[in-house]
């Protein structure tokens, strides 16, 4: 409940205004409490885009390190032996599935 009190104009405007916003506020965030399964299912949203966001992300990041990589430790024999070899065994793998 608001209570009016004499100030001088804008302050009564804006402490009414602020008042008015946090009991909306509160409202629909009671609303919001009173629907479980909204709840959950916005978690369940959040989560599973939180996943693919990190599955995605680190697939990238994996990709243009293994490509920086490759162009750095290329001419290594050890590593572009190592690099074939992983290479081949994918391919193998890969063409297996299918």
């Amino acid at each position: 409940m608001v209570f009016f009190r004499k100030k001088k104009g804008s302050v009564e405007v804006a402490e009414v205004h602020f008042n008015l916003e946090k009991e909306q506020e509160f409202s629909s965030f009671i609303r919001y409490l009173s629907h479980p399964v909204s709840i959950a299912w916005r978690n369940f949203l959040a989560g599973t885009f939180q996943g693919l966001g990190i599955l995605f992300g680190t697939a990238l990041f994996l990709s243009v390190l293994s490509f920086i990589l490759k162009q750095v430790l290329g001419e290594i024999p050890f590593f572009s032996d190592f690099a074939t070899a992983i290479q081949t065994w994918m391919n193998t793998v890969l063409s297996s599935k299918s």
